[in-house]
């Protein structure tokens, strides 16, 4: 071998190791990174001082929940405030995650209880029995959490707010148990899952066909929507993405996954395992939305004995807009109000969170 031959093979093994130590480097630095991001605590509320608010409640419990160990997370500047029960969607979703970096405001008002419900985020256990994965035990540990709250903050009732897949399973508890509850507050409202997917499919099918989006409607018309055997995880995967093009999926502006997965490295209340636990969380609680593939709120609700608010996004397709409104004036009670959030899709609690904020403070708690 010459030299010039083994001059240029030094420089090669030489780049070589220069680009392998910079991959080690990175991912070493990755791996930091979410070790630090993961610490599994929450932070407390600080006066300006720096000594931890008084009053105020920040903390990261878990409790036996209908036989299972359950996670929640305690949020609210004043014990003394109202107690807020928040129902995830998905299932097995935990919004908190997401919530979080939006600064909503609900804990400056509320004692928030942010419940991973059986089988999602701190809640995951690849044990818990699939036949325990459906609506009537979600039913049975929402009031086993509900009286626990009751309990611990010394109040008789409190609040329940459903997004998604949680408002149907709150809208079932409050029917079955409204003494316990003060209102129900209903947001990205579910009524009927079956026809919810035909109105969502039709909706793309008609606006890919007026703004002539031929490449879209070769796609949908590979996944006809007909029965519980067209709704498969290819389906799901592509009427996500659709909706979030068209601004009718998660939020009116589109968002990525990638955006929600930067929200779940950051998430500091779950530790290392707890993330991948929730990964894992959408598809271990499949069996829970069978439970109700084909009920309907209209026929299982038609009344509630609370105050009922729903707070529906203009643009959402994911639990239509249309259904909520029809759900909202068949169903009687005491006192309900429907509020139309323009600007949003099928989350207005982070797309519009000050009218949000306002309707809960100035309608739900009566404050001026």
């Amino acid at each position: 071998m010459d030299t010039k031959q083994k001059n240029l093979r030094q420089k090669i093994i030489k780049g070589i190791k220069v680009i392998f130590i910079f991959i080690l480097t990175v991912v070493a630095t990755g791996i930091i990174a979410i070790i630090v991001m993961s610490p599994g605590k929450t932070e407390s509320y600080r006066d300006k001082q720096g000594k931890v608010l008084e009053g105020s409640v920040s903390e990261i419990t878990r409790k036996k929940i209908g036989g299972v160990e359950q996670g929640m997370i305690l949020k609210g500047k004043s014990d003394k405030n109202p107690i807020l029960l928040f129902l995830h969607g998905g299932p097995g979703t935990p919004e908190y995650v997401f919530f979080k970096e939006h600064n909503i405001g609900l804990e400056d008002k509320f004692t928030v209880c942010w419940w991973d419900q059986r089988g999602a985020g701190m809640s995951y256990d690849e044990s818990i029995s699939a036949d325990t994965m459906n609506l009537e035990q979600l039913i049975s540990d929402t009031v086993e959490v509900t009286n626990y709250l009751r309990k611990r903050f010394g109040q008789e009732k409190i609040y329940l707010m459903g997004h998604s897949w949680g408002t149907f399973l709150g809208v079932e508890t409050v029917s079955r148990n409204p003494e316990l509850y003060n209102a129900y507050i209903g947001t990205g409202q579910m009524v009927n899952a079956m026809d919810n997917e035909k109105m969502a499919y039709d909706y793309m099918i008609n606006t890919a066909t007026k703004n002539n989006d031929k490449e879209m409607l070769q796609e949908l018309q590979k996944f006809p929507v007909k029965g519980e055997e067209s709704l498969t995880e290819e389906y799901f995967e592509m009427r996500g993405k659709t909706l979030n093009k068209l601004g009718s999926g998660l939020t009116h502006k589109p968002t990525t996954n990638t955006t929600l997965m930067l929200s779940l490295l950051r998430f500091k209340e779950y530790t290392i395992n707890q993330k991948i636990n929730f990964t894992k969380s959408e598809a271990f609680a499949h069996p829970v939305m069978d439970s109700i593939r084909y009920l309907d709120l209209f026929e299982e609700v038609p009344k509630l004995d609370v105050p009922v608010y729903i707070l529906q996004g203009l643009h959402d397709y994911q639990t239509s807009y249309p259904g909520a409104k029809a759900f909202y004036d068949k169903l009687k009670a005491p006192t309900k109000k429907f509020y139309t959030f323009d600007d949003s899709a099928h989350t207005p609690i982070i797309e519009e969170p000050e009218k949000f904020m306002r309707i809960l403070v100035e309608d739900v708690l009566g404050e001026k």
